[in-house]
């Protein structure tokens, strides 16, 4: 901290500073490859290396970034979505065309932690990219379980290596505790959220290239050409639609459009992981969280003959 901080200063000349501007949120920037590095700006716009993140969040939201140039082109987003829910430009996001499976480009959907560390008057935005979702899932699930939500307590956010199926190395976010808050610390929680959240909810931070969605797309790209039945058959055993489910040909009609049979053909198999895949990238390395958010999907698609029959009418 700059020794000046330690010295009694007039809060106009903070507000002289603010007048005209608007206060951006310092962006936590994701490393490349497997390096297991943060990247956070200092006071000079410069980048210091951190090996954790360790605060408390005070709010924490989806948001979709479309960007309909190739990667590299140096373009802007043409839509986002605060929300995850509705874009900019393309509107309802669980329906838009650039939003669903086999869309080129697709849309990226990420989300925005704002954290409040130690020493800093302002929250810090870290935006955890696709493959880490599943982390983030998992660590919401185990808060939940317990009756605890993610303002009760304060995190430690770590990278940690990882490979896809095909061989790309990448960091993932993991989170575990650090301590639980008192009862007053929460309410002081409550208060932060409340005084940041039209910045929070109404803030999209700067955006490059995006690595992450390169990451993803090379994961699609660098996949097997041969579908893989064992990952097909694990996936569909794991989420109860397996062989012995009635619903699993009804399944295979929404998803890969080809009619009911015994056992899939190759064609119907590669669409069925590219579908699993578009929920989550790493195939073989699905957690119980990403099998249940698949199941769900499924069971939500699932319903009734009529409603398929509805379904590939429409």
């Amino acid at each position: 901290m700059n020794d000046l901080a330690k010295f009694e200063v007039r809060e106009s000349d903070f507000a002289d500073d603010l007048e005209g501007i608007q206060v951006r949120f310092q962006r936590v920037k994701m490393p490349s490859g497997d390096n297991n590095f943060f990247q956070l700006p200092n006071e000079n716009g410069e980048f210091d290396a951190i090996k954790e993140i360790k605060g408390r969040i005070i709010d924490n939201h989806p948001f979709n970034i479309f960007f309909p140039k190739p990667i590299g082109s140096g373009e802007p987003p043409e839509c986002y979505s605060r929300d995850g829910k509705v874009g900019t430009v393309y509107g309802d996001c669980k329906s838009c065309q650039h939003n669903q499976l086999g869309a080129e480009p697709k849309c990226s959907n990420k989300r925005a932690l704002f954290v409040m560390m130690s020493g800093k008057e302002y929250p810090i935005e870290l935006d955890l990219p696709p493959t880490s979702l599943g982390s983030w899932g998992w660590f919401v699930s185990n808060l939940l379980s317990v009756r605890l939500n993610t303002k009760m307590v304060e995190v430690i956010v770590k990278l940690e290596p990882d490979t896809n199926k095909a061989g790309i190395k990448y960091a993932k976010c993991v989170f575990t505790i650090s301590k639980h808050l008192t009862e007053a610390e929460y309410q002081e929680m409550i208060a932060l959220s409340n005084q940041y959240r039209n910045n929070t909810r109404g803030y999209i931070g700067e955006v490059e290239a995006d690595e992450e969605i390169i990451e993803v797309k090379e994961i699609i790209e660098k996949r097997p050409k041969r579908p893989d039945f064992s990952l097909a058959q694990m996936i569909l055993n794991k989420t109860g639609y397996g062989s012995k489910n009635p619903n699993r040909h009804l399944l295979n009609k929404i998803i890969t459009g080809v009619e009911e049979s015994s056992k899939w053909t190759e064609v119907e198999t590669a669409k069925f992981i590219d579908y699993c895949f578009s929920v989550v990238p790493e195939g073989e390395g699905y957690t119980d969280v990403e099998y249940a958010k698949l199941k769900e999907i499924f069971d939500g698609t699932v319903i009734s003959v009529n409603d398929v029959e509805d379904f590939l009418n429409a």
